[in-house]
């Protein structure tokens, strides 16, 4: 609910008027239960790629700690123990399975980046449906939102050093 509100000061500062801060509530008001519905999918739909990217990273380094544990118990040459290449390879491939879950919550989180815009902008659709139209909105537009939101990382880097007084700012 309280994003809901950012994007009503948002909406209003983006039209001109000057926002007030007393709309960070608004959020509560108009949309509760729809706008905490949509978060708390955003972040399951999100949060799907990172657990499968945990689970492999899990399986590698269990199959790499157990294929080096009988490398070196079976006197690490001549007994059949191995040379270590499948551990390595287990471990590239494990490591492109991350990189992979990484860059589709990246286009999910993306992809889904105008809901609470779309929540605020029209009172009395859903979250599913919010959801929806976002994606359809992103859609040959995610690669720009990407490189929009990456053209901030400076200003956020900035913020943590200045041990987070920046970001009133930003």
């Amino acid at each position: 609910p309280l994003l809901l509100g950012q994007y009503y000061i948002l909406e209003d500062v983006r039209i001109g008027k000057e926002g007030d801060w007393k709309d960070i509530l608004k959020g509560f008001k108009a949309g509760f239960a729809e706008s905490l519905l949509a978060r708390i999918l955003l972040e399951i739909i999100v949060l799907i790629p990172a657990i499968i990217a945990v689970i492999t990273m899990i399986i590698v380094a269990a199959s790499s700690m157990v294929s080096m544990i009988s490398y070196y118990s079976m006197g690490a040459v001549g007994y059949g123990g191995g040379s270590g290449a499948g551990a390595m390879i287990g471990s590239f491939f494990g490591f492109l399975i991350v990189i992979a879950a990484v860059l589709v919550a990246i286009y999910l989180k993306a992809a889904y980046a105008q809901t609470f815009y779309i929540l605020m902008r029209e009172p009395g659709i859903s979250a599913v449906q919010a959801m929806k139209k976002s994606r359809i909105m992103m859609k040959g537009h995610i690669g720009e939102y990407i490189l929009f939101v990456l053209s901030f990382i400076g200003w956020f880097l900035l913020g943590i050093v200045t041990f987070y007084i920046g970001f009133i700012w930003i």
